[in-house]
């Protein structure tokens, strides 16, 4: 099983610069031009940079070892993201809501 702190840690060294985040294949390297369909799929960027931080943000949280200085990383650029316009402003926006009530304790399911 894959532990969030794995993925956080591996995308800590792209934190600053999200608008170039690159599609990676399951051994971490990046995809490469060559190796996209002839659509032009899988694409080498993220085309949804938002949601991949607002993700990313919840995950840093719920880890088997916690690094609270990765996490408050994470916290403070997921609050100072800017929600998305445009095309794709639909998808990102809704995962980073989903992400905004859930790190703020309000998106619970109530057990009886």
């Amino acid at each position: 099983m894959l532990d969030s702190r794995w993925l956080t840690s591996f995308y800590n060294l792209r934190l600053e610069n999200d608008e170039e985040i690159h599609v990676f294949k399951i051994d971490g390297q990046p995809l490469r031009k060559e190796e996209q369909t002839a659509e032009g799929f899988p694409p080498l960027k993220v085309h949804h940079p938002i949601g991949l931080w607002s993700t990313l943000a919840q995950a840093s949280l719920v880890t088997n070892d916690f690094d609270s200085a990765l996490a408050l990383k994470y916290l403070k650029y997921f609050w100072n993201l800017k929600v998305r316009r445009g095309k794709y402003r639909y998808y990102d926006n809704l995962l980073y809501f989903f992400a905004l009530l859930a790190l703020s304790g309000y998106y619970q399911k109530e057990w009886s």
